[in-house]
């Protein structure tokens, strides 16, 4: 029955446990980042925070429990199955809709590739004639492979499972044709089954004849030369100081901005501007990332649907004065206090306020269409004017008196401030000229205040949180203004208060702050105390409750609450105006002060419309890590434990919230780590310095616990503190 030639059995199984398993893992790579994938875009599109937190839980269970999926799939794959005979689908998935479509699955999977895998399936039982223990019957058969992966499956969640299950076909069983021709060729080369290859003719594996094709084919590589013009670093650089001083626009879109097609424009305005060249023309590697990452930083902005048209307008006019600059300043990736990425910031910042007047809206675009009218390629860009006149128009906006230039706010310190400002002026306005018992006034001021400032600051008007925060404000008024003699009320407000109060907004370290505990025990109190009150009022005759339950109904306010009428409206003054307001800024500023876990630094700002003395605002020192970045064991760190296709929280700023991405690659030239979102798109560009400064000080974080990365960070942490390097 066989003929082999030169064949030893342990390494035949060898290879073809090589070949198989390195075809299935990536296709389990790709068909769990798939599922990954769904789930993330599931998580973040849902605003319920326990539906959210269950997607998250999946994800982790789809990481953690993927190695023991693995672990038994081969296990079955490679053993003997004597239920593969003759097996029911049915009844091994126990469920016979999802039995039907993986039946499908299988037949169509055959229908693709039967030829070489029945020429496999022949060879396979071949082998198990001679030696049944190492080669057992269905080894890597399209059959033995499904019934592996559905109990390997089983270790997750049904529906996970299903989840799994309904893309077995698509992401793995279509993708085994490369597979089962180089197992056939394998075992043709290995003299199985003589009579089965004597109807093909033998040949190497296509990889191999591929590699042999290429290497040996001189005229192949040269007519790939001709076909292609590199454009040289002195060229992109030449073509966009000309772009700058003829004030030309690459890529005009106001949404779905990519680096791909930035560069895509790019190389038709320079073909165009080129007529000669009629052949295909590339970019070096390196212009081409230049190019990427400068890309990046401008599509973060323009993509981001907050932001108002007009300053969006103003940053695309900026696009080739950015990528002239990401070429000629060194300092321009690795530095988010660059001039040019300030004024970036600003903009986007700026552009995202709602309650920016029209006014300032027309300022900005002045400002930044004078700029650009001002610049040429033989000067240098004056960003640190424009992000001074930006800082000028900022500091207006938030009703503060223009600012010296020494007495210039830092752009997170004013960030932080508007929203000190913005949350009282939103309760005081709420409030308008009506008096609150105190309890009320100091939960509002002590509790919901803070929650609000941190929520604005980090998450933004469109989160969950922040509407959660204004229903619980309009319960809070709508009962202790309207005089609401219905105990269902206060039991309505108590229940939005507490689940205000056990929102992982707050965190552990919450009612370590004696201010906010008492405030809320105090509110408690009141609460029951009114509940008791009403129901004594209840209990008495019907005829002495209709005179003053009359005179209420007189009180009661419209039925659209207030906050939302105060949102809506236009703020014209100063948080100040309100007549029986209990907060102040001066007690916005304390109170936040007092929040343990916010990251800003309230107790070293100052307040603010007190004058900022000039020896605080000197420059502060160069870090640590501006020079440890080059060690080589951060570069080892990074590669092991960040570029691992794991997802991130990452840190940006004190007053943006976690980001969740992917390290993409680690620049150490550039001195900058990129990070791409679930389409694989780079989003995001960060120092090297600053990353690596924010993992050590868990700003910034794996999104689901890693032992092996804590365990690494933590030690690389202790040695360089041993060495005295920070």
């Amino acid at each position: 029955m066989m003929n082999r030639v030169n064949t030893n059995t342990k390494e035949l199984r060898g290879e073809l446990d090589r070949l198989a398993k390195s075809a299935l893992d990536s296709a389990l790579s790709s068909l769990f980042n798939e599922i990954e994938k769904k789930l993330f875009i599931r998580a973040n599109h849902t605003s319920n925070q326990k539906d959210k937190s269950e997607l998250f839980e999946k994800i982790a269970q789809l990481k953690n429990n993927r190695k023991d999926f693995e672990d038994t799939l081969y296990s079955v794959i490679t053993e003997s199955n004597p239920i593969l005979n003759q097996i029911n689908w049915a009844t091994v998935v126990q469920n016979r809709s999802l039995a039907l479509q993986m039946e499908d699955m299988i037949a169509h999977a055959k229908a693709k590739y039967g030829i070489e895998h029945a020429q496999y399936e022949s060879r396979i039982k071949s082998l198990n004639l001679t030696d049944e223990e190492c080669f057992p019957k269905h080894l890597y058969t399209v059959s033995s492979i499904t019934y592996g992966f559905i109990k390997a499956s089983g270790l997750f969640q049904s529906d996970i499972r299903d989840n799994l299950i309904r893309s077995l076909g698509t992401n793995v069983l279509y993708k085994l044709e490369p597979l089962y021709i180089l197992l056939n060729d394998l075992l043709i080369q290995s003299g199985v089954i003589p009579e089965v290859k004597s109807k093909r003719t033998p040949q190497r594996s296509e990889l191999e004849s591929l590699i042999d094709a290429i290497s040996n084919s001189e005229s192949l590589i040269e007519k790939q030369l001709t076909e292609h013009t590199r454009i040289s670093s002195e060229e992109i650089q030449s073509f966009l100081k000309t772009s700058v001083d003829n004030k030309e626009i690459f890529l005009q879109s106001k949404s779905s901005w990519s680096p791909k097609n930035l560069i895509e424009a790019i190389v038709e305005h320079f073909r165009k501007s080129h007529p000669s060249l009629l052949s295909k023309i590339e970019l070096h590697n390196h212009d081409r990332e230049i190019i990427t990452l400068a890309g990046a930083i401008l599509s973060d902005l323009i993509n981001n649907d907050e932001i108002n048209p007009i300053i969006k307008n103003q940053a695309i006019a900026l696009q080739t004065i950015i990528l002239l600059t990401a070429y000629t300043d060194p300092d321009f990736f690795s530095n988010l206090k660059n001039p040019a990425r300030e004024v970036l910031s600003k903009l986007a910042m700026l552009g995202s306020d709602p309650y920016l007047s029209t006014d300032d809206i027309k300022t900005i675009a002045n400002s930044v269409k004078s700029f650009i009218r001002s610049t040429t390629s033989k000067t240098t860009p004056a960003f640190d004017a424009l992000s001074q006149e930006l800082d000028t128009i900022e500091n207006s906006e938030i009703h503060h008196a223009k600012a010296s230039q020494t007495d210039k706010h830092p752009l997170s310190t004013s960030v932080t401030v508007r929203s000190r400002n913005r949350v009282p002026f939103i309760i005081n306005s709420a409030i308008g000229a009506e008096s609150l018992p105190d309890e009320a006034s100091d939960f509002l001021k002590n509790v919901l205040n803070p929650f609000m400032v941190h929520v604005l600051m980090t998450y933004g008007r469109q989160c969950a949180e922040w509407k959660e925060a204004l229903a619980v404000l309009d319960a809070v008024i709508q009962l202790e203004v309207s005089g609401s003699n219905d105990i269902r009320d206060t039991l309505i407000v108590e229940s939005k208060v507490k689940e205000l109060i056990k929102h992982p907004v707050f965190g552990d370290d919450f009612f370590k702050v004696a201010a906010q505990k008492t405030a809320t025990d105090n509110y408690f109190s009141h609460l029951k105390d009114k509940r008791a009150q009403l129901s004594l009022i209840q209990q008495r005759p019907e005829e002495e409750r209709e005179a003053p339950s009359t005179s209420r109904h007189k009180l009661q306010p419209s039925a659209e609450p207030v906050v939302e009428q105060v949102e809506r409206a236009k703020p014209e003054a100063k948080v100040s105006s309100g007549t029986a307001s209990p907060l102040t800024h001066e007690d916005a500023d304390k109170v936040s002060a007092e929040r343990p876990d916010e990251r800003s630094t309230e107790s070293e700002e100052a307040k603010p419309d007190a004058a900022v003395p000039f020896e605080e605002t000197k420059q502060p020192e160069p870090s640590p890590y501006d020079q440890l970045c080059a060690d080589p064991r951060i570069k080892q760190f990074l590669d092991r434990h960040i570029l691992n296709n794991e997802w991130l929280q990452i840190y940006t700023s004190d007053d943006a919230a976690l980001r969740r991405l992917k390290a993409s690659k680690v620049n150490m030239e550039l001195k900058i780590v990129s990070f791409a979102n679930r389409n694989g798109e780079i989003t995001l560009v960060l120092p090297i310095a600053q990353f690596v400064s924010d993992l050590f000080e868990n700003r910034s974080n794996p999104v689901f616990d890693n032992p092996n990365y804590n365990s690494a960070k933590q030690q690389l942490l202790d040695t360089f503190k041993s060495e005295g390097l920070i």
